[in-house]
């Protein structure tokens, strides 16, 4: 017999670092399409579920994600981002079943250096699997896709003004973790 799963915790301010990967590690990005249109569903859970991501990492069996929630949970908002990218890539690719292996993962991050050092972690993922030779080549069609900010209201996955700089992630931490404690 299961047991049911532990809810995530929620509250407000909660700052996650949210990882998934293929199913047996399988590729869930083959394409800078598919890293495109992943970025495209990212925004919308953004501007629908009022999210602020800080950082990203598409590698290609898995991603890092370094995300706040306000009111709604993080499940409906990687509900919605999960549902949405697995229905368009096993449409594109021609392939049915499971894309993503089991329930993805997501860590309360509550300490603002290890979250300024999951940042760097985030940002290197895919210089340390030698795909790119540093974080700012990860925009090629050769390397993953990676990122920093607070991706809030963009309407393109090209404009890259949707993300701020490391220093406005560790300032809105700062804000969010005071308020929060606060409490």
């Amino acid at each position: 017999m299961h047991s049911m799963r532990e809810p995530r915790i929620h509250y407000p301010g909660a700052v996650y670092h949210v990882m998934s990967r293929g199913v047996e590690r399988r590729v869930i990005f083959s394409s800078d399409t598919d890293r495109r249109t992943f970025l495209t569903y990212l925004i919308d859970a953004i501007q629908r579920f009022n999210l602020s991501v800080f950082a990203y990492c598409l590698m290609g069996n898995h991603f890092h994600m370094l995300l706040a929630v306000r009111d709604i949970p993080l499940e409906t908002a990687m509900k919605n981002l999960l549902s949405h990218y697995a229905l368009y890539f096993n449409w594109k690719h021609e392939r049915v079943g499971h894309l993503f292996q089991g329930r993805y993962g997501a860590l309360v991050c509550q300490n603002i250096d290890y979250i300024v050092q999951l940042i760097a972690y985030i940002h290197l993922n895919p210089v340390r699997a030698g795909l790119a030779p540093t974080p700012a080549d990860c925009t090629s069609s050769r390397a993953p896709a990676s990122g920093t900010g607070a991706c809030r209201s963009s309407t393109s996955p090209q404009d890259s003004s949707r993300f701020s700089t490391r220093t406005a992630a560790w300032s809105w931490c700062s804000t969010a973790r005071s308020t929060t404690t606060r409490r």
